[in-house]
């Protein structure tokens, strides 16, 4: 998927419920397909989950930079500025 503008950031909506489990388990659609859609399309994307995922951040621009393809940045941790 050729873009204009090669980074897409999306958030993952999560529940309370489930957060920190596996997105495949939720009851939410949009978060239990996101990822296979995202497959299907041929989209590569990044998890930003705990604070060992942030290297995953720079490596999504620097993808989408490289390679003029869109990349998704899926932020399922809570986020916030301190």
């Amino acid at each position: 998927m050729p873009s204009a503008q090669p980074v897409s950031i999306r958030s993952r909506p999560r529940e309370f419920s489930n957060f920190g489990g596996d997105s495949n388990l939720s009851e939410r659609n949009t978060v239990k397909l996101l990822e296979p859609v995202l497959t299907a399309l041929g989209v590569r994307f990044w998890r930003l989950e705990t604070e060992g995922d942030l290297a995953g951040v720079a490596e999504a621009f620097s993808y989408a930079d490289k390679e003029r393809r869109s990349a998704v940045l899926i932020v399922g941790a809570p986020t916030g500025w301190n």
